[in-house]
């Protein structure tokens, strides 16, 4: 019985490790320069883990054969626990996860930072069901809105106030013709929310 075991839990071990050593699914190929920071931040989190985790099932599944009842078998004493090996298995799980979290907080930090002061600046307004994109036209500066001049039969899904000559010149899309932005240039996004409730702002991020 406890070879039988030995041999289940190093199966569903190995074959469950090996898909993701063979990466048979996995992520997509990143669209933005940040997705090689949140993908580094991912395979590095899942190579740590994977070797806790063969390494701790490995031993369960040789635990349980070594350990099984049988002839001869000595008996078994009873452990009232033992300190340094506690501090060891406390202290060494704490530090991997500091530097986890310290590496994912840095490529945070990076990814939200401020935008290049040349970066193209982008308005995204969500609503149900879709995007609005807005650029801030040659001027460099979006116009001001009012919540309650949002009007669909207007044509002013925004609620720009057309007294500002900021506005004039911003360009209003939809998610149907997308987001448009140059290859090479950095970007900087103002989210938006429009809903029945309120109207949430956020700060400019890089991406």
């Amino acid at each position: 019985m406890g070879l039988a075991l030995l041999a289940i839990i190093w199966l569903i071990t190995f074959i469950s490790t090996y898909f993701f050593v063979a990466q048979t699914w996995w992520l997509p190929k990143g669209a933005s320069t940040a997705a090689l920071f949140i993908d580094h931040q991912f395979t590095l989190t899942y190579i740590l883990m994977g070797i806790v985790f063969v390494a701790a099932q490995g031993a369960l599944g040789l635990f349980v054969w070594q350990y099984r009842d049988r002839a001869g078998a000595p008996k078994v004493e009873y452990s009232h626990g033992n300190t340094k090996l506690e501090v060891v298995w406390t202290v060494v799980p704490a530090i991997a996860l500091t530097v986890l979290v310290g590496f994912g907080l840095f490529y945070w930090f990076r990814i939200t930072g401020e935008a290049p002061a040349n970066a193209l600046k982008v308005e995204v307004t969500g609503k149900q069901f879709g995007w609005i994109f807005r650029y801030p036209g040659k001027d460099g500066t979006f116009g001001k809105k009012y919540y309650q001049n949002i009007s669909d039969k207007d044509n002013n899904s925004l609620g720009l106030l057309w007294d500002d000559p900021n506005s004039h010149d911003d360009i209003v899309t939809s998610d149907k013709t997308g987001l448009v932005i140059h290859a090479d240039s950095g970007l900087g996004i103002l989210h938006r929310l429009t809903g029945v409730i309120a109207q949430n702002e956020g700060d400019i991020a890089s991406v």
